[in-house]
């Protein structure tokens, strides 16, 4: 078992999901995959982020989001010491 994957929705215990599984792939001299999944944000859900969207030129909040979670896992992981890390948008 030298791939590892694991989820992420950027909570506090996700967090601890991407420290354990770092420490799981030093362990095994292993590949990281972080994955989250993106949902479609209603109308409402999109108001907060709105304003800044538009100033940066995003056009999909909801994606822009997701990578965002994706980003931080990563550097969480990496943090941690795991080199090979990869990560994924369902």
């Amino acid at each position: 078992m030298r791939n590892i994957l694991v989820a992420t929705d950027g909570s506090a215990v996700a967090s601890r999901a991407i420290d354990t599984a770092a420490k799981l792939v030093l362990a095994v001299n292993g590949t990281l995959t972080i994955v989250t999944v993106g949902v479609a944000l209603t109308e409402t859900e999109q108001r907060p982020f709105r304003q800044f969207a538009q100033l940066e030129g995003i056009t999909d909040v909801a994606e822009t989001l997701a990578q965002r979670t994706l980003h931080e896992a990563e550097q969480r992981a990496r943090r941690a010491g795991v080199v090979s890390a990869k990560t994924l948008l369902t």
